[in-house]
């Protein structure tokens, strides 16, 4: 069920980042650090916590947060900035592709 789930993740994916005109490496690069940020998120917060109690206290609440929503996306972003940066979606300056068309738009 969970291989089916991915699959249907990424084929959606890869539809609306394709539909936007990000390049097919990078769209399959980000969903490879989106998967290993939900993987070292879990692992973490299993370590730290058993599942069953984390939602039982305000402490386990901020626990949760701190690591999975605050600590993995921190360090994952620097897995996104890597597929930006190696598949060239930075627009050769060294910026976020994001960062370098809002420069774009603003010029015309």
């Amino acid at each position: 069920m969970q291989s089916a789930g991915s699959v249907a993740s990424l084929t959606i994916h890869l539809l609306t980042q394709l539909s936007h005109g990000i390049p097919l490496v990078t769209s399959v690069g980000w969903f490879a650090t989106n998967i290993s940020e939900a993987l070292i998120g879990a692992y973490v917060l299993q370590r730290l916590r058993a599942p069953r109690d984390l939602f039982e206290t305000f402490a386990g609440v901020l626990l949760f947060f701190a690591v999975g929503v605050a600590g993995v996306i921190g360090l994952t972003s620097f897995l996104d900035a890597a597929v930006v940066v190696a598949t060239g979606m930075g627009g050769g300056t060294g910026t976020c592709g994001a960062i370098a068309s809002r420069r774009t738009l603003w010029q015309h």
